[in-house]
């Protein structure tokens, strides 16, 4: 792992960002020789495509209504909603 000040990042920021990934290898960024932050080279299992959960209802059959209907909610929020509802 290589270490470098957050100076050295600012002016550099490109040049480390092409390392790191050229390398495949972690990048310690310092602050008065103190570790703040490791920046690591992408990797695509440490994500996930899920889009049902990001999109929720508008990548399934389900309305709007009904996907509200399934989220959970307190007693009281579910009653502040129905007044709104019913005053519209």
């Amino acid at each position: 792992m290589r270490r470098v000040s957050t100076y050295q990042l600012r002016d550099n920021l490109s040049m480390y960002l092409a390392d790191i990934v050229s390398a495949g290898v972690p990048l310690v960024v310092e602050k008065y020789k103190k570790p703040l932050v490791v920046i690591t080279p992408y990797d695509n299992s440490l994500t996930e495509d899920d889009f049902d959960r990001f999109f929720g209802f508008m990548s399934s059959d389900e309305s709007g209504k009904e996907f509200v209907k399934k989220s959970r909610r307190s007693a009281k929020e579910r009653k502040y909603v129905e007044r709104l509802r019913k005053n519209k």
